[in-house]
């Protein structure tokens, strides 16, 4: 695999505190690791409350009989092997085992599924926790380990959601979760799945809930390259702020003395990360600001290691600190326009409709200068809402909050060449 690292600038100036540095980290899958498709381990943890008994408008059928309906579809599909391990997990008040990890099986997956009943309360961390304790007991050899979280309302434990998304996240297990109305708490949810270095969903209609799954399972199974991190040994005074996935998806990802895990990673696309340095104040001169350890496994399991430096140059002419790399203005634009986006369903949820439209107007613009149509349509549609009607449904704001991050572009010929405006906004320089 080739690890290509770029930084926002080559140059900065001496003698000045407060400086930041944005450096784009691309891994660049091969030819010879791309590989048709890994197995992949996986528990499905279904909200059976009774919520789910609601009946869909224009449907005759309820949440959980059309939900079960997409899962009866995967049955029916290519996606799911014998060399795929499956569980089932249903919760309400608590949680249920309906069949322990096992090497897939089409007719246990649907005896299954027709034990899905309507029960009572909501306890997401009881189903998450019942879902841990199969990949414990399983035999399975892959290490792509995949829980598909499904609700539709307020679960009732909070804390504990968040504990056993720290412990999924420490057992190398992600958490893709969906959810479905306008009930749910889809901070938590994106909460919940970014902890495991994944993505939450909004489904608008249950009856795309089979989309939603085939797409993640198919994509699972790219995520060939396995354990991806990086160490970063820093000359004096560089320490890294924050680091985040920007393509193909928006993640946040913690750094522990100065290491960041990626987990798993794709295959069969480039898979683009930011992290953001702090600069210390220093006098003109180039150095070595850190050297850069990266290591992974290949879906043989044999482990893969290299190391490169990374130089800065330090200038008194302030001139030469103009030139930005477009690249990784490029990706840095798509992340500000999630923090726009951000920016506006908390102030939708808070009420304050006038500074939600001002930072959906920013959002709009960013979505149009990086030509990420599939993002600027969904802000227009969300800004016509509030103008046709007064407000914004959950519906709408969940849609927009949950699903942009999922449509995050890599480079476009029509993106927009940044003005020296934007590029202070973007960098504080």
């Amino acid at each position: 695999m080739r690890v290509e690292l770029k930084t926002h600038r080559e140059k900065v100036l001496a003698d000045k505190s407060m400086q930041k540095l944005f450096l784009l980290v691309n891994f660049f899958p091969e030819k010879e690791e791309i590989i048709l498709n890994t197995s992949i381990n996986t528990v499905f943890v279904i909200d059976i409350s009774g919520s789910m008994s609601d009946v869909v408008p224009g449907t005759v059928k309820n949440k959980l009989e059309l939900a079960k309906d997409s899962m009866l579809k995967l049955t029916n599909s290519y996606l799911l092997g014998p060399s795929d391990n499956v569980g089932l997990v249903s919760y309400d008040t608590s949680a249920n085992v309906i069949f322990n990890m096992e090497s897939y099986n089409k007719n246990n997956l649907e005896a299954g599924i027709s034990k899905l009943k309507i029960g009572g309360g909501t306890s997401m961390g009881e189903g998450i926790e019942k879902a841990l304790e199969l990949f414990e007991k399983s035999s399975g050899n892959s290490n792509n380990n995949k829980i598909f979280l499904f609700t539709d309302g307020i679960t009732f434990d909070d804390t504990k959601c968040r504990e056993m998304a720290k412990k999924a996240h420490d057992s190398n297990v992600s958490i893709v979760s969906y959810g479905v109305g306008e009930e749910y708490n889809e901070n938590l949810l994106m909460e919940i799945s970014e902890e495991t270095n994944s993505n939450a969903r909004h489904i608008e209609d249950i009856k795309d809930f089979f989309q939603y799954i085939s797409e993640e399972l198919a994509s699972s199974k790219k995520e060939a390259i396995k354990n991806a991190n990086m160490n970063f040994h820093f000359s004096r005074g560089f320490e890294i702020e924050k680091a985040y996935r920007v393509f193909p998806s928006i993640v946040n990802y913690e750094i522990s003395e100065q290491k960041i895990d990626f987990g798993n990673l794709f295959c069969d696309k480039e898979n683009i990360f930011i992290i953001d340095i702090n600069c210390p104040k220093r006098e003109a001169s180039k150095i070595r600001m850190t050297k850069v350890k990266t290591s992974y496994e290949l879906s043989d399991g044999v482990p893969k290691q290299e190391e490169q430096d990374l130089l800065i140059e330090y200038t008194d002419e302030e001139f030469e600190t103009n030139r930005v790399n477009e690249d990784v203005m490029y990706y840095l634009r798509q992340y500000n326009l999630q923090k726009h986006i951000e920016k506006a369903a908390k102030e939708v949820k808070n009420g304050d409709y006038e500074q939600a439209i001002t930072y959906l107007n920013e959002a709009e613009k960013t979505a149009l200068l990086s030509g990420n149509n599939e993002i600027f349509n969904k802000l227009q549609t969300t800004k016509n809402e509030l103008m046709k009607n007064g407000k914004i449904s959950g519906n709408t704001i969940k849609s927009l909050t949950v699903e942009s991050k999922t449509m995050t572009m890599s480079i476009k010929k029509n993106n927009i060449a940044f003005t020296s405006e934007e590029i202070r906004k973007m960098t504080g320089v």
